[in-house]
């Protein structure tokens, strides 16, 4: 069932800056709803003190995390506000699950899409700090602290950065489910960066469109085989991670663009909302 019901604060951290030279700064706030879309309230500069005071109230004992990563150039204020309103009602405030706090991370990116391949890849990087800073805050006020990860197209490979800084990852979050949409990251991934990721997961779900139009035009800029069009190639690493083929899955796709693109079915689909959604309340 989907419905407005179930209340969950929505926090953005937003990383600005295109260059790989300089530190990029921060903005930090809170989400609020209205006429459907998502609106920033007055936001933080260069710290999250603000997120802070809010963690520190936050009641219950059991705290589940969902971090949302977007994918390349979905940073766009409006797009950003109306995809969030649809992600918000349709899967952060589900009633399925127990998610009760939401963080979407915003990271800038530039024009040239070879260029914010490594872009994508620093911002994940400089994302754990802020993450490992959450983390700590809620472990100091509740029982039971985890995450689980929404992920899509280029957001996976600011995820790649983020699992880069091993010691945050593997020592000091509890991981339960991670969903890899659309990933523009290698069919092989597993094999070689995401291959530590079954050590401290609790599942890992793969979701590709052999269709997916708008990595076959990322294609022609940088050539491989992609995740998101092939799912893992070859055998997978372990019973925890599920190739999801949804070529078929998300003909009912009412995602912007998403019903030529298909690429963005992770909240278009029904079908894939649903699985989703279902997951999520697996603890």
């Amino acid at each position: 069932m989907e419905n407005m019901e179930k209340k969950v604060l929505h926090f953005f951290l937003r990383l600005s800056g295109i260059s790989l030279e300089k530190p990029f700064s921060l903005e930090s706030g809170q989400y609020v709803q209205s006429n459907g879309f998502l609106y920033k309230t007055e936001s933080q500069k260069n710290h999250i003190n603000g997120i802070s005071e809010n963690l520190t109230s936050l009641s219950g004992k059991n705290i589940h995390v969902l971090v949302y990563i977007h994918g390349y150039l979905a940073e766009n204020p409006w797009f950003a506000s109306l995809s969030g309103y649809q992600l918000q009602k349709n899967i952060f405030e589900n009633n399925n699950h127990d998610v009760n706090l939401v963080f979407s991370l915003q990271w800038d990116s530039g024009i040239h899409y070879n260029d914010n391949r490594k872009l994508a890849f620093q911002k994940g990087k400089s994302f754990a700090i802020y993450l490992s800073t959450i983390n700590d805050i809620l472990k100091q006020n509740h029982n039971k602290v985890q995450f689980s990860f929404l992920l899509h197209s280029m957001g996976n490979i600011v995820f790649q950065g983020l699992i880069s800084e091993k010691k945050l990852m593997s020592e000091t979050l509890t991981v339960n489910q991670i969903f890899l949409c659309a990933a523009d990251v290698s069919s092989h991934i597993f094999d070689e960066e995401f291959s530590e990721l079954v050590t401290y997961c609790r599942r890992i779900h793969i979701f590709f469109h052999r269709n997916d139009k708008t990595l076959r035009i990322a294609n022609l800029f940088s050539p491989f085989h992609r995740l998101g069009i092939y799912g893992h190639e070859g055998h997978l690493p372990s019973d925890i991670v599920k190739n999801i083929d949804v070529t078929y899955m998300s003909d009912d796709d009412t995602a912007i663009g998403s019903r030529f693109s298909h690429h963005r079915y992770f909240y278009g689909s029904k079908n894939v909302r649903d699985y989703i959604n279902a997951q999520l309340g697996k603890n």
